[in-house]
């Protein structure tokens, strides 16, 4: 069980590692940067699942999802996973579990940061795959 969750938390965080790659020019820099990271990190989840379900959203409102609802499907499910892992890292915290509870916040701010970005990135491919 251990291994899963490290495997997960390894690809979250891997995907958190190439955000930066697609960042909006407003999105704040991941909190982990931040010299009070504790304690930023807890509102950059729930800013970023905000602005995430925030887009996924706007994106099926314009239809984006009845097109392609598969895509929409993972993104509600990475939205999901951000909220998630921020609860266990609440209930690693209350056990004194302090950094498996630092990694499961870092790793949903990761996820919900990619959630943002997610109806975007599906926009940009679907553009390419236009193209003649």
């Amino acid at each position: 069980m251990i291994k899963k969750q490290i495997t997960s938390l390894t690809l979250l965080i891997g995907l958190g590692s190439i955000t930066p790659a697609f960042a909006y020019e407003d999105m704040p820099a991941p909190s982990f940067v931040d010299t009070d990271a504790n304690s930023a990190v807890t509102y950059a989840i729930d800013t970023m699942t905000s602005w995430a379900a925030a887009e996924y959203t706007e994106h099926e409102q314009e239809g984006l999802f009845k097109r392609y609802p598969e895509d929409g499907q993972i993104t509600q499910a990475t939205i999901a996973i951000a909220k998630e892992l921020k609860q266990k890292a609440e209930t690693a915290n209350k056990a004194g579990e302090t950094i498996k509870a630092r990694s499961y916040y870092f790793a949903a701010e990761a996820a919900a940061r990619y959630a943002v970005q997610m109806p975007h990135m599906l926009e940009d491919r679907v553009k390419e795959l236009a193209q003649p």
